[in-house]
């Protein structure tokens, strides 16, 4: 079974279609971030593949042969991308949690969104328990065609590498340019997971 922790704004988007359209096996959604329960466990009965927004260590208990993965994408790209996501994109009002309201009113701007608790230990927490080493394959969104063909070596999925759910920034340029490095200080404990993984998964 593949256990997939679609990590937010690391292009999963696609992957999702991919996953819909049955090319990875019977599947199952969780967009749950609550913890496995054993009615749960009896829905998973010859599931191939789980897939969603979850910790990555929520599946652990499952007494199956498992293949965990994910993607990581360059931390700080991936913090200006919820920011800006979370800023334009329509939430629904049952999903507005305070830090999105927050945002959303004009009172959290990308610099101090960056500096929250919730944005620099993002990886550590969707990670829960679980360490890099215990990834099958971590891919990278900076290289994601090249990531989506090693998964289907690896996993025998037939994924395609088709890029969707991207985001015009040229109106906020100004406005990342001018805290960009200091984005980059603020997410030094995400660069942890992201280059741990490139040195694991891609020998750099």
């Amino acid at each position: 079974m593949i256990i997939f922790s679609h990590i937010p704004k690391t292009a999963g988007a696609n992957l999702k279609i991919n996953i819909e359209n049955g090319l990875a096996g019977k599947f199952y959604l969780d967009y749950d971030y609550e913890l496995l329960t054993n009615k749960l466990k009896e829905e998973l009965v010859g599931v191939n593949i789980i897939y969603g927004h979850f910790i990555s260590d929520k599946y652990n208990s499952l007494d199956v042969k498992k293949d965990l993965v994910c993607f990581l994408r360059n931390p700080t790209e991936r913090v200006i991308s919820n920011y800006y996501y979370w800023k334009y994109y329509p939430i629904p009002a049952d999903k507005i949690i305070t830090i999105i309201k927050k945002i959303k009113d004009g009172e959290m701007g990308l610099s101090h969104f960056a500096n929250t608790e919730y944005s620099k230990t993002f990886y550590k927490t969707m990670f829960g328990l679980n360490k890099v080493s215990d990834f099958s394959f971590i891919g990278i969104t900076e290289r994601f065609d090249e990531s989506i063909n090693i998964i289907n070596e690896k996993l025998g999925t037939k994924f395609t590498s088709q890029r969707t759910n991207t985001m015009d920034r040229s109106k906020d340029l100004d406005e990342i340019k001018s805290c960009y490095q200091e984005i980059e200080k603020a997410n030094e404990e995400n660069y942890h997971y992201y280059n741990l993984a490139l040195k694991t998964f891609w020998n750099e």
